[in-house]
C-alpha cells in the first residue's frame, strides 16, 4: 500500500524488508512504495573517477541533486525530489542528505519524472523526462520531452560516451566524458521513435507534402537545430 504524509525533517532513506520510504524536507512529501530501488551507492563529482582500465575525467551528470523534481512511477509518485540523472549509466537516483550519497531507482518501475526547479540551470523552464522503454522495449534511456501533440511527440536523448582526454594524450589510459544528443519523433499512437539525423534531409524527405512547416527549418545550425525542429513538429501539431 501507498501512503502519504507530510514530514518536517531533513533527507532520509529508510529501506527494510521490500519497502522503501523516502522523506524529503520541510513540508514536503513522504513517498512510500514496494520500488526495487537499489542500495545506496557513491555520488562522484571529483575531477577523475577510476571506469575499467580508465581514469575519467569530469562526470556525466545532467541532474546533481540540485533540483526539484517529481517522479512518477508503476507503483505510486513522489514530489520535491532532488534527483540525480547520469547519462552514462542511464540511472536516475535520489541523493541523499549527506550530498554525497545517492539511491538508485529502479528503471523498470520508473515512468518519468518531472524536474519543476533546476538550480544547475541546465533548464530554465521546467522540463519532462520519460522512461522510452515503456514504449519501445529495448531502448533503455530516458527522452527529454520537447514537444506533445495530436500528432506527433517530440524528444531529446542526453548519453554520455568517454573519449580520450585532450589534456594529455601521452596518457592513453584517460579519458574524458562527453554528454552527446540525439533527436528522435514519434507518430501518435507509434510505439517506435525515428531518429532525427543531423543533417535533416531524411525528415525533409519524411514531410515533403509540409512545405510552409519546412520553411522553420532554412538556415537550421547546430546551434538552433533544438529550436527549429521543435518549432516545425509544434507547427505539424497545430494543423
Amino acid at each position: 500500500m501507498i501512503t502519504y504524509k507530510h514530514f518536517r525533517f531533513s533527507l532520509l532513506f529508510i529501506f527494510c524488508c521490500s519497502a522503501s520510504s523516502i522523506v524529503i524536507g520541510q513540508d514536503m512529501m513522504v513517498f512510500q512504495s514496494n520500488m526495487r530501488s537499489k542500495a545506496t551507492s557513491q555520488f562522484y563529482q571529483e575531477e577523475f573517477q577510476r571506469i575499467g582500465n580508465y581514469k575519467v575525467k569530469g562526470n556525466s551528470y545532467l541532474l546533481k541533486g540540485a533540483n526539484v523534481s517529481d517522479l512518477f512511477t508503476t507503483l505510486g509518485f513522489g514530489v520535491n525530489m532532488p534527483l540525480v540523472f547520469d547519462t552514462y549509466t542511464q540511472n536516475v537516483s535520489v541523493m541523499q542528505e549527506n550530498k554525497k550519497d545517492i539511491v538508485t531507482l529502479s528503471f523498470e518501475e520508473l515512468d518519468s519524472f518531472f524536474v519543476k526547479i533546476d538550480n544547475d540551470k541546465k533548464f530554465t523552464q521546467p522540463v519532462t523526462f520519460i522512461n522510452a522503454n515503456k514504449i519501445e522495449p529495448g531502448k533503455k534511456m530516458y527522452f527529454q520531452r520537447l514537444a506533445d501533440g495530436s500528432k506527433y511527440s517530440l524528444y531529446k536523448s542526453y548519453k554520455a560516451d568517454m573519449q580520450r582526454a585532450a589534456l594529455d594524450l601521452a596518457q592513453t589510459n584517460v579519458m574524458e566524458f562527453v554528454i552527446n544528443s540525439e533527436f528522435y519523433y514519434l507518430p501518435k499512437g507509434a510505439t517506435q521513435f525515428v531518429k532525427i539525423k543531423p543533417n535533416l534531409t531524411t525528415l525533409k524527405k519524411q514531410f515533403a507534402a509540409e512545405t510552409e512547416a519546412l520553411q522553420v527549418l532554412n538556415n537550421t545550425t547546430k546551434e538552433n537545430f533544438e529550436e527549429n525542429i521543435t518549432f516545425f513538429f509544434d507547427l505539424l501539431n497545430s494543423k
